[in-house]
């Protein structure tokens, strides 16, 4: 029974005594002098106050714009004028027509034969 008792526990023993990588948990943080230079010059600079007189070279004043006119109308005789344009007659763009030839119109498109007539071949 002892000896039983023995083999077990070495057993145990060799199975407790696993060699095994371990790792860090803390990450080790290597100095970076410019980075640490840099973050300092970023703390300590202030922005400069900015005042209304600043702008005064910078921008234009505002000055509202004139006034537009009124376009004028000549006092004339309006309603001589207009009754006479619209008693004026309606004039026509002039088309001549050639006796025995009918005039086409409307059609927007040309026929196929007038523009590829058949080639002999």
């Amino acid at each position: 029974m002892f000896s039983r008792a023995l083999r077990l526990t070495a057993r145990a023993a060799r199975v407790q005594v696993v060699p095994a990588r371990t790792f860090a948990i803390s990450s080790v943080r290597s100095a970076d002098p410019l980075q640490d230079l840099y973050v300092k010059e970023l703390r300590s600079y202030k922005a400069p106050t900015l005042k209304a007189s600043d702008a005064e070279g910078q921008v234009k004043a505002w000055k509202a714009p004139a006034t537009p006119v009124a376009p004028s109308v000549e006092t004339g005789d309006l309603a001589g004028e207009l009754s006479a344009y619209e008693n004026e007659a309606v004039q026509l763009e002039a088309v001549e027509a050639v006796e025995g030839e009918v005039q086409k119109t409307g059609e927007w498109f040309e026929d196929v034969e007038e523009v590829f007539p058949e080639a002999s071949h």
